[in-house]
């Protein structure tokens, strides 16, 4: 299906709708045939219209999702680097005892544990953006799915009405 053929033009300058219009008065039934061509054409450029729309809405939403996580991650790993760094001078500025600096290890791991924990909690967010997504994807090919069974019966329409001339002549 093509929806730009109802404003194709043909060898003398003539869409289908031109053509309708002229034999307007000839055949019967053509009133409803341009009626019809004429809604189908604006619903399609409506749908058309409202998916580009939607679409770029929710990309715009899934990107500025992907970027706040991306800088809250950027900040958690420069914070914990930070918080690291000051725990390492102060271990050697200390020299503490055997048993101290397990401790102190003990509590960096731990921290350890909650970046990560974090780092998975971020991961499942962004599995679900991409889920999302995903959704978004089919959402868009429902409509063109719909898309091209309006077209169809536009084709159709145009068939019938071309078959219904030849059979007048």
């Amino acid at each position: 299906s093509n929806p730009a053929a109802v404003r194709t033009r043909d060898n003398f300058g003539k869409t289908p709708l031109d053509m309708l219009l002229e034999r307007r008065s000839t055949v019967p039934g053509v009133e409803s045939i341009i009626s019809i061509m004429n809604l189908s054409t604006s619903m399609v450029d409506n749908i058309v219209d409202s998916v580009k729309v939607e679409a770029a809405q929710e990309c715009l939403k899934v990107e500025k999702r992907a970027e706040n996580e991306r800088v809250a991650s950027q900040r958690i790993i420069a914070r914990l680097e930070d918080e690291l760094g000051d725990e390492h001078r102060r271990s050697v500025k200390e020299n503490a005892s055997a048993e101290e600096m397990r401790k102190k290890i003990s509590a960096i791991e731990q921290e350890l544990y909650v970046t990560r924990k974090k780092y998975d909690s971020l991961e499942l967010d962004l599995d679900q953006v991409r889920k999302e997504r995903d959704e978004l994807i089919s959402t868009n090919e429902s409509f063109s799915n719909q898309l091209d069974k309006e077209e169809d019966v536009a084709i159709e329409i145009k068939r019938k009405a071309a078959d219904d001339c030849e059979e007048q002549n």
